[in-house]
């Protein structure tokens, strides 16, 4: 008897875990607090292409977070 518990046990518990919960966070605190920072601007030649693209990347993320 007791193995069958066990597996009993264990099948539960690998089910509870196969099937987690969705959970949608509140996104807009965390988009207020970045608006006044976001989107970053650069300027002119000073900026390598390395330095753009991550810029360029953090904004496309931004505008799709917090539109």
């Amino acid at each position: 008897m007791p193995k069958t518990l066990t597996i009993l046990t264990l099948a539960l518990s690998l089910g509870a875990c196969s099937n987690p919960v969705s959970i949608q966070a509140d996104r807009s605190a965390v988009c207020e607090a970045l608006r006044p920072d976001m989107p970053i601007k650069f300027h002119g030649l000073s900026v390598d292409q390395e330095t753009k693209a991550n810029i360029q990347r953090a904004n496309a993320r931004y505008t799709a977070a917090c539109g």
